[in-house]
Order: C-alpha cells, then structure tokens, then sequence
C-alpha cells in the first residue's frame, strides 16, 4: 500500500502526496510493534 502513496507523491510532486506516503509507512511499523492489536482489529478477541 505504501508503494501506491509512493508513486502518487512521484507523478504529483505535492508535499501532501508525501506526507501521505510517510504517515503510511509510520501506521505500518506501530501495527508490527503491536501485533494484538492487528489480531484485535480482526475480530479476533481473547
């Protein structure tokens, strides 16, 4: 998904395609350092 925001900010050149991009790649790392989360998410509850 990170690769779709990517390529927006290549063809525009927009500050905002940017940010986009690296708001994309920050929710990505905090949902890997918090996996029961993801679960959660899912529908998947303890």
């Amino acid at each position: 998904m990170e690769e779709q925001y990517w390529k927006r900010f290549l063809e525009t050149g927009k500050i905002k395609d940017y940010l986009y991009y690296k708001g994309m790649a920050i929710i990505r790392k905090v949902m890997e350092s918090y996996p029961e989360i993801e679960s959660e998410a899912a529908g998947e509850s303890d």
